[in-house]
């Protein structure tokens, strides 16, 4: 984990921006309090903050139980990864199917327009390799904007629908922020690594 270097790189961030809108100013802060806990907290706190935000972005998408079960299962992983052990992260079987059921029950409320949108998006960010280092120099974070002119661009109604079911279209402005900032903050490190050949925290970007 790219501990020193990723605080350095988030200060550098911080201090040298151009001047920010709240969401940024926000986004910029949940990096950081993550920054902090990987360098002075446990894999139970890092776990914590990111569900916790993740449940502000998809309310009522995860039952207490199901957050809960995965987030176990990212700790553990984690915890395997700082091991040195070889570990492949999968959502729990009995979440994906709750997930499934979940979000197809929600697609079948919508009416066809409201339907055809929300599969453009999904097709949209699907087709992101998120395997590839690539995705996180910029492209990612495109897509997020595109996505988001796309959405304001349908019809209020269409809208008013989406984020109904959805909730998480309401916060687009938001996501592309901490999408952005994290871009940032991943090409800093990146930098940095350019000028510390050797160095195994920087094995990442080889």
């Amino acid at each position: 984990m790219v501990r020193h270097i990723l605080l350095l790189a988030l200060l550098v961030v911080v201090s040298y921006s151009a001047p920010i809108s709240d969401p940024e100013a926000s986004a910029k802060r949940f990096w950081g309090a993550i920054a902090t806990k990987i360098q002075y907290g446990t894999e139970e706190e890092v776990a914590e903050i990111l569900f916790d935000k993740a449940d502000s972005l998809f309310p009522g998408l995860l039952t207490k139980e199901e957050a809960s079960t995965i987030k176990t299962a990212v700790i553990q992983h984690s915890k395997k990864e700082k091991a040195g052990e070889e570990s492949v992260f999968e959502l729990p079987e009995e979440i994906t199917e709750a997930l499934g059921s979940k979000l197809r029950k929600r697609l079948e409320l919508l009416s066809d327009d409201a339907k055809v949108a929300f599969l453009s998006f999904a097709e949209q960010l699907g087709e992101l390799d998120f395997d590839k280092i690539d995705t996180m120099k910029g492209r990612f974070g495109d897509e997020i904007s595109n996505l988001k002119t796309k959405f304001e661009t349908l019809p209020s109604s269409t809208r008013d629908e989406l984020a109904k079911a959805f909730p998480v279209f309401n916060h687009l402005g938001e996501i592309k922020a901490l999408v952005v900032v994290a871009e940032r903050i991943f090409l800093s490190v990146e930098k940095m690594c350019q000028e510390l050949p050797g160095f195994p925290d920087c094995e990442i970007f080889d």
